[in-house]
């Protein structure tokens, strides 16, 4: 996707998203019905908002239903008119306008989020809300709510949704594709970086354990031999002693193949239980 302006600065990902979709709509949108729906979802949740970006699409939509002669009349803008939704698509496209008028979507690389604002200018949007809220909940996208208090914007519901794959079936629903294997893509690179960290942490921590565990044991080797236990020790365990202190980077599967003949892990596991608690009797 392309997200370059010509000025050269990048959009955010959001931007992106609804520059895509006008692009789309302007290029697929040819039904008269999905039109309809389109705009219809624009108006019905624009509640006087407008920007550059979905302007466009409206004077588009506009002038391409008054050269057909199309005429719509919004009788209710407190609750979502189903009479507009004449084929399968258009609440695909309804849906597209409402989000080109009052959504946002974060970017992935920082945030998987992706609401919609409906201003509570009277108690309608309340009700509008609720209907939205089921119309998400018909395809699978069960949002949550957040109602907020007076602020400077005034009353708002919020209707959002917070898991990754909710995000990218919205935007897929909506004909948002491009952004949708872009938001998919940045999922995978960050799961994938995460096992990874995983990992290394993981891996870190068992060597950590391996190095602490291996300079206690040569500890208590050396003390057994400033004592003089060691030399009246079993042969194998002396054997295994010596192995230690001349390696002590090695693993424990490691040092089982150095013995002579070879032993078993779990054998030289027993030969340093066995040192270690012959030091602690020192």
């Amino acid at each position: 996707m392309d997200n370059i302006e010509k000025n050269g600065t990048k959009d955010s990902f959001n931007l992106s998203v609804k520059k895509y979709l006008v692009s789309q709509c302007k290029k697929n949108c040819r039904s008269a019905c999905c039109r309809t729906a389109l705009l219809y979802g624009m108006l019905l949740f624009s509640r006087g908002r407008s920007d550059e970006t979905s302007s466009s699409l409206v004077d588009w939509l506009i002038t391409a239903g008054e050269k057909r002669g199309e005429i719509m009349v919004i009788e209710n803008f407190d609750h979502i008119d189903r009479d507009f939704f004449s084929c399968p698509d258009c609440g695909r496209y309804f849906l597209c306008g409402v989000f080109l008028s009052s959504g946002f979507v974060g970017d992935p690389k920082r945030d998987y989020r992706l609401e919609i604002s409906i201003p509570r200018d009277t108690d309608g949007g309340i009700a509008l809300a609720d209907d939205l809220e089921a119309f998400l909940i018909e395809i699978d996208l069960k949002p949550l709510r957040h109602e907020s208090s007076r602020g400077a914007g005034g009353k708002t519901t919020t209707l959002y949704l917070r898991q990754a794959e909710k995000v990218e079936d919205f935007l897929n629903y909506v004909g948002a594709s491009t952004p949708a294997f872009e938001a998919l893509n940045t999922r995978i690179h960050k799961q994938y970086r995460n096992e990874a960290n995983r990992i290394t942490n993981f891996e870190t921590s068992n060597i950590n354990r391996a190095v602490t565990a291996a300079q206690k044991q040569i500890q208590e080797i050396e003390l057994l031999i400033e004592s003089g236990k060691l030399a009246n020790m079993a042969e194998s365990l002396r054997q295994t002693a010596e192995l230690r202190l001349k390696n002590p980077l090695a693993s424990l599967g490691e040092l089982a193949s150095l013995h002579q003949p070879p032993i078993t892990k779990s054998g030289v596991v027993h030969r340093l239980r066995k040192l270690s608690d012959a030091a602690k009797d020192i």
